[in-house]
């Protein structure tokens, strides 16, 4: 849930198979249908735009070289209607092979496509205020209009990315150029009338912006620009009050539109460029010291000051001390406060509690140091009615001769939308070391199993063949039936490490949950601390359901450990209940998936500390915790609501904070046709006539007990440690069946049993292993391995697999789920 929120997908890399394995996210961000792929990584490389493609893969090649710990990159992918997203990938390393090459990386892509807009958007409209702020500052300090216009010409090109800028004012029936600025240098003073400037008499005419492209096919009447060579042209009128002073004229070169941004810049800078020409012609005529032309001047001031609050962003003044002297619009609406509030406030008040001193501490070492003109910086900000947001503030300070500050003249943008971006790159970070834990974990566990399993061969073997050798009455019976008992938990437990770390895959039976709540109850009393006291009501006579009860016992363990862990030190109540549910139309209407009829509730219910509705809602995402580091991976109800969905079943929370919480799980049930039958009396297990079987282990306990339960079993069974001399014994002996194990030094089993099988197609082979990946069991039935057991195996379990693999039977593995 949490990585479909934040556009995150996971890959998985076969460095040697050149092969990316993407969850269903990739699909989804790509625009079509969600859905595992498995994809080449030359496609996905082909996909990645030019510009981006060779930095991207040299990255991947680094880090799979060793070069670098981690792959990180941001590049543009092509998406299924052709447009580019930006994509932030990054990666590890997680295997090697035997040579100790780089064999697979595992990572994250996250669409920041919305970012790099938004970045980009807000750079490109910062740096057109900045310099526009920086061409008002240069035009105010010039008098002539001449050096005004000079100014204005220059800085104006480089804004709207012109190869010309003309500044033409209206002097009776003609238009006069008073100024040029771009690439191509030209001196003023060329006049036109209506007939040669018929496009500049229309922007004036209308009082509109006029903007032409595809010039030099085109029929415009523009002669004077298609000779110049210019494809595109933008003509704003100067207005001042009723009067239109001139045109500010922008020229490309090249066909590129000037599009709906640029038409709002060209507006200001008209707009500044009829306040510049004003001021000139106010301080020409304030020479001659007319009182008309000084009440001119304040009116071109109150212009200027409405142009610089009709900004969005929000703009104050402050002086030494930091007391606002000056807000725009925009910087009330910002904080929600009333026109003229904040002045004579400390701006200080606005910046968060836990940002404050050191907002303050920087303010102070920057007022102190007369080098610094202009600063950045970052802070929480609090509006007058408590709401807190990020800003980026931009301050310009105003100092005198001797370098003290008399003001700052400051900026404020709105960037909690970058932050909360930010902030979910380091969740989806996390999510990846979390990832990598568990692979680590994975790896680990199926070590673990295959050793584990082998010591499990040989204590229930050694057992099983005690009590084949005893009288039933025996007194040691008890205590090996005892032995038999732990050693088939211990093999249950190690299934629960394989298949919670995804090493296997569960597959689901009819199966009464009274049985697995008792065993889980009993293996949680073992663990518990005396003052936790566990409770059951288990209904004897619930339906049967369709389970894995390997996964269903991980559930009640999850939940009752969650429950133990939310009680006080002093010990609580933990109760468990297992009961029969009708689900009706509106309860299912509520609780997909779940359809109405009859269902099971399993219900675990603590006394201990309860939860907060914030915390109700994130619980079941993967990797939330809510306990302290070291002590919890967030993963526990992740797996549980994993489980229960995909059972068709639904969970219901009820918490309340100080009292405690109640977790119920509702289950659909089978019919009682498709119940399991009771247990009855074990029926004879077959048995050989004779048959010669060769056992092949490199672990000698083990082989030496699965030797004794096959002859047990009425074989000749020989046994052979080393996997090379039991090649030659096949070639040299007529043995009717070969039982090998699967991870063996040298020659490992399921290639014994392939070059067996070359010399003799028809030779029945039965495979052991203490752990099998669950993708190579199809690859051995390929080569002919007729039968495939766990260690430690039953003994009914070996009995049938013998009986089956001589009578040419084969036995389909069970469909994972």
């Amino acid at each position: 849930m949490a990585l479909e929120a934040t556009l995150t997908s996971i890959w998985d890399y076969d460095v040697a198979a050149n092969r990316v394995q993407l969850d269903g996210n990739w699909s989804r961000m790509l625009g079509g249908p969600p859905g595992e792929t498995v994809t080449p990584i030359r496609e996905l490389l082909a996909r990645v735009h030019p510009d981006d493609r060779r930095r991207a893969t040299k990255a991947s090649f680094d880090c799979i070289a060793g070069r670098t710990a981690e792959y990180s990159q941001e590049y543009r992918f092509r998406d299924q209607q052709g447009e580019w997203l930006w994509v932030h990938s990054r990666g590890r390393v997680t295997g090697h092979d035997e040579q100790g090459r780089a064999s697979r990386m595992i990572g994250t892509n996250i669409d920041v496509t919305q970012r790099k807009a938004t970045e980009l958007a807000a750079s490109r409209q910062l740096e057109f205020l900045q310099a526009l702020n920086q061409t008002t500052l240069e035009l105010m300090e010039r008098r002539s209009r001449a050096a005004i216009l000079e100014a204005l010409a220059g800085h104006a090109a480089p804004l709207l990315e012109a190869t010309q800028v003309e500044v033409a004012l209206v002097e009776g029936d003609e238009l006069v150029t008073h100024a040029y600025g771009g690439a191509r240098p030209t001196r003023g003073g060329q006049r036109a009338g209506r007939r040669e400037a018929a496009l500049s008499w229309q922007a004036i005419d209308a009082r509109e912006p006029v903007i032409r492209h595809g010039l030099i096919a085109g029929a415009e009447p523009a002669p004077q620009y298609r000779q110049a060579g210019f494809q595109a042209i933008a003509l704003f009128p100067i207005l001042h009050g009723p009067r239109c002073l001139g045109v500010l004229g922008f020229m490309r070169e090249a066909d590129q539109c000037f599009n709906a941004e640029d038409r709002q810049k060209g507006v200001l800078l008209a707009q500044l460029a009829a306040l510049a020409i004003h001021n000139a012609s106010v301080y020409e005529d304030a020479i001659q010291v007319t009182e008309a032309k000084t009440a001119a001047l304040r009116e071109s001031e109150q212009l200027y000051r409405s142009l610089v609050e009709s900004v969005s962003q929000g703009n104050y003044i402050a002086d030494r001390r930091s007391i606002f002297t000056y807000c725009n619009p925009a910087m009330y609406v910002l904080g929600d406060f009333a026109p003229g509030e904040l002045v004579g406030q400390s701006s200080f008040r606005l910046v968060a509690e836990e940002d404050r001193p050191q907002v303050m501490a920087k303010y102070r070492q920057w007022i102190n140091d007369p080098s610094i003109r202009h600063v950045t910086c970052e802070f929480r900000v609090v509006a007058k009615h408590g709401r807190q947001f990020w800003v980026e503030q931009n301050t310009d300070f105003v100092r005198d001769a001797n370098g003290r500050v008399l003001e700052g003249r400051n900026m404020l943008r709105d960037i909690s939308e970058r932050k909360e971006a930010e902030a979910a790159l380091r969740r989806s970070e996390a999510q990846l070391r979390q990832a990598q834990k568990m692979e680590s974990l994975g790896t680990l566990a199926g070590g673990i199993a295959h050793d584990f399993n082998n010591i499990l061969t040989g204590i229930l073997g050694f057992t099983q063949l005690s009590l084949a050798d005893l009288e039933p009455g025996h007194a040691a019976v008890p205590w090996l039936e005892g032995v038999m008992k732990s050693g088939e938990r211990a093999k249950g437990l190690v299934q629960q490490i394989l298949t919670f770390s995804r090493k296997t895959e569960s597959s689901r039976s009819p199966v009464r949950l009274q049985s697995v709540a008792h065993e889980s109850l009993d293996l949680l009393r073992s663990t518990l601390p005396a003052m936790v006291r566990l409770e059951s009501h288990l209904d004897p006579g619930c339906a049967a359901v369709l389970a894995d009860p390997t996964e269903i016992h991980q559930v009640i363990l999850n939940l009752c450990t969650n429950a133990w862990h939310a009680l006080p030190e002093a010990g609580g109540t933990i109760q468990v209940t297992l009961a029969e549910y009708a689900v009706d139309l509106a309860f299912a209407a509520d609780h997909q998936p779940l359809q109405p009829g009859p269902h099971l509730r399993l219900a675990v219910e603590d006394n201990g500390a309860g939860m907060e509705a914030e915390t109700l809602e994130r619980i079941f995402e993967p990797f939330f915790t809510t306990k302290e580091a070291g002590k919890g991976t967030g993963l526990g109800l992740a797996v549980v609501h994993s489980v229960v969905h995909a059972h068709g079943g639904a969970i219901r929370v009820h918490s309340t904070p100080g009292r405690g919480t109640l977790f119920e799980i509702f289950l659909p049930t089978l019919p009682p046709a498709e119940a399991p039958a009771p247990a009855g009396a074990p029926a004879d297990l077959p048995g050989g006539r004779g048959e010669r079987v060769l056992v092949v282990d490199d672990e000698p306990d083990s082989g030496t007990v699965i030797t004794r339960l096959i002859e047990k079993l009425g074989y000749q069974a020989t046994y052979c440690g080393e996997p090379f001399q039991a090649l030659a014994l096949l070639y040299t002996n007529p043995f009717d069946m070969l039982v090998t194990d699967l991870a063996m030094p040298g020659l490992p089993g399921d290639e014994l049993a392939r070059q067996a099988l070359v010399r003799r197609p028809e030779l029945p082979v039965l495979l052991l292993s203490g752990f099998i990946e669950p993708g190579k069991q199809a690859k051995l039935r390929q080569i002919g391995v007729r039968e495939i057991l766990d260690k430690p195996p039953a003994l009914a379990e070996l009995a049938g697999a013998l009986h089956r693999c001589l009578n040419g039977q084969v036995t389909k593995p069970a469909a994972p789920h």
